[in-house]
């Protein structure tokens, strides 16, 4: 039997007995896992304390032959997130980022550079006064690390460049932007204000050049003034991006429009 020492990030707990829990968690190396904690709330040398939701602990695991279900053996809390539980806005800004974390990920996958993304992502958010922000870099580093950025500087279809004024279609059946002449290749496709597609593509730019290998929290998104209108019509366009990819809508949105009103 083996034994692995990372760091993780909690993004999901149950229960498994009344002693024991189940924790799903994004790991530094091992990426996504299951992990039972054996006899947690009993208490004992092992274990620090109980892990909860979106902490950063560093933990000590075997894994079974599956490669995607361990057991843990101990852990030790390294960032505890407290801010994230002082205010509702920052609980469910995490809880939808977790969520995201879950249904895109893929068990027992290395993934460093979502770990240093989620990681940093979770700890602007435990501090932030602006929690929109940090939501959206965090989205739009997720979808440039695994492979779905959405392309806003010109058509998807047939490259022309985008206009800076005025409305645009987004696509995402298609990827990214659709001119007017090839808006009908996707009857689905929703009209944004042209400032949110302009966001979009800087915020994929920010989210690129804020990513720290350490986990740290982003500095930038902090100073991010984002107008209300454009902050609308990019939620709704990330809704739809991510209601796509996932074939279903997220179950925290309505819990997150409020930070949008």
């Amino acid at each position: 039997m083996s034994y692995h020492r990372t760091r993780a990030i909690i993004l999901r707990k149950t229960d498994y007995s009344n002693t024991s829990v189940v924790l799903n968690a994004l790991t530094q190396e091992s990426g996504r896992l299951g992990l039972i904690a054996k006899g947690v709330r009993r208490g004992g040398a092992a274990y620090e304390t109980e892990p909860e939701l979106f902490t950063i602990h560093d933990v000590v695991f075997t894994l079974r032959r599956n490669g995607v279900m361990g057991t843990l053996t101990e852990s030790a809390v390294i960032d505890d997130m407290h801010g994230i539980r002082r205010k509702v806005d920052r609980f469910w800004a995490a809880s939808y980022m977790a969520e995201l974390l879950l249904d895109l990920t893929a068990e027992g996958q290395p993934l460093t550079e979502v770990y240093a993304l989620a990681a940093g992502a979770f700890r602007g958010i435990a501090r932030a006064q602006k929690v929109a922000p940090h939501v959206f870099i965090f989205e739009m580093g997720l979808l440039r690390l695994l492979g779905h950025e959405p392309s806003m500087a010109a058509c998807v279809e047939c490259g022309s460049p985008r206009k800076r004024a005025g409305a645009v279609a987004f696509s995402a059946l298609k990827g990214g932007y659709l001119c007017k002449d090839c808006r009908r290749t996707d009857p689905n496709a929703i009209t944004i204000r042209g400032s949110a597609a302009a966001l979009m593509q800087a915020l994929g730019k920010s989210a690129q050049s804020s990513r720290r290998a350490d986990g740290a929290a982003p500095a930038r998104a902090d100073r991010l003034n984002i107008d209300r209108d454009s902050a609308r019509d990019l939620r709704r366009a990330l809704n739809h991006f991510f209601t796509f990819l996932r074939e279903r809508p997220s179950k925290t949105l309505k819990y997150m429009q409020a930070l949008y009103r």
